[in-house]
């Protein structure tokens, strides 16, 4: 799937794209990007610029080491010595041109790169927190996009929460912003990849296995409560192989979640799947 990025900062709240406006608060005159928990660019800047410092001050030590009469093996041995893990081995005594490591040299090259660990660590978990919000703001964004496509579409009102989960899994969000249905993989049946939401209703309304979310037209007849008889794996069960039926599984969610999950479960398939157990 395509992520969408988020942009740290527009000129002006006007020019934040409208389905990320709530993510977005006026500072200084300028859209920020405000979501509770996550750092901001500016954030891993001065992370950088922390980073850069202790590099800078233990390239110094090593450049005052050298000139205090450290060979290049007295360095290389001095790294080694940082390297491994305090108590392993004896880091020496003696002065720099003795041929032996410095301990205070060492312990301070040590806990510069303990620093570093640190600050990497935290960065790693800054970053997984970002891409979460990402990855939450682009849901999102596929969610609203199809629940104002079913209700323009006359999908029945209290159906629109389960015809979206059974579809949204065919969907994805394109580089420029655009909600439309996945390149690869399998898609809905009679749908062409690259089709946006409304290309979507328009389609799968005339499909019978979707029929039940609509009002009933002329000649359509009644149709069953989809309960499922028990929620085994057999052709009972909407989600199983031989009993695949997208229209009684949209009537099993909307009559009951938690009995609809469970059945979904029984098939060995999901709410949401895109077609039937192998």
């Amino acid at each position: 799937m395509h992520t969408l990025e988020l942009a740290d900062s527009y000129e002006s709240l006007e020019k934040v794209p409208a389905e990320h406006a709530a993510l977005y608060v006026e500072k200084d005159g300028k859209a920020v990007l405000q979501i509770a928990g996550v750092k901001t660019q500016a954030d891993f800047d001065r992370y950088a610029t922390a980073l850069k410092a202790r590099l800078a001050d233990q390239a110094a030590d090593l450049a005052a080491a050298q000139k205090a009469g450290l060979s290049r093996d007295d360095v290389v041995k001095l790294i080694r010595e940082v390297a491994t893990p305090p108590g392993a081995a004896d880091p020496g005594q003696g002065q720099p041109g003795t041929g032996k490591v410095d301990p205070a040299a060492a312990q301070r090259v040590h806990d510069l790169e303990r620093e570093l660990a640190s600050i990497k660590d935290q960065l790693g978990k800054e970053t997984k927190q970002r891409e979460a919000a990402q990855q939450t703001a682009t849901t999102t964004t596929i969610k609203n996009a199809l629940t104002g496509a079913a209700a323009k579409a006359g999908v029945r009102p209290e159906a629109v929460d389960s015809f979206v989960e059974l579809i949204r899994g065919n969907f994805e969000q394109s580089a420029d912003g655009q909600v439309v249905t996945k390149l690869e993989g399998n898609t809905i049946q009679g749908v062409s990849p690259n089709s946006k939401p409304d290309e979507v209703l328009a389609a799968v309304k005339r499909q019978p296995n979707f029929s039940y979310f609509w009002p009933e037209s002329k000649g359509s007849g009644g149709s069953s409560n989809g309960s499922g008889g028990g929620g085994g794996a057999g052709s009972d069960n909407p989600w199983s192989k031989d009993g695949w039926n997208m229209t009684k599984q949209g009537q099993a969610i909307t009559a009951n979640r938690s009995e609809a999950e469970a059945m979904a479960k029984a098939a060995g398939s999901h709410i949401g799947a895109t077609k039937p157990p192998q």
